[in-house]
């Protein structure tokens, strides 16, 4: 029956586990945690999501970048020329 359809994947989404990560902007986990770092936890995110990348960017302020190399490309914006 339909019912029974409907209710199997209704409890599919129950199991499933949404990463904090990926209710942030961005295709990939460099271009997420980009974004996290750029512009901080957008306004949409439900705690305790929130908190948890919050943390994540307190410990991020908190990390000695020495040693460290990063390369962010633009994105097309004419801005990097």
């Amino acid at each position: 029956m339909a019912s029974d359809s409907l209710h199997r994947g209704v409890e599919a989404l129950d199991q499933s586990l949404i990463h904090p990560l990926d209710l942030l902007p961005g295709e990939t986990r460099s271009e997420r945690l980009i974004n996290l770092f750029l512009g901080g936890v957008p306004a949409h995110v439900p705690e305790p999501a929130g908190q948890r990348l919050n943390a994540l960017l307190a410990r991020f302020g908190r990390a000695d970048p020495a040693g460290q190399r990063l390369v962010v490309f633009g994105g097309g914006t004419g801005l990097s020329n």
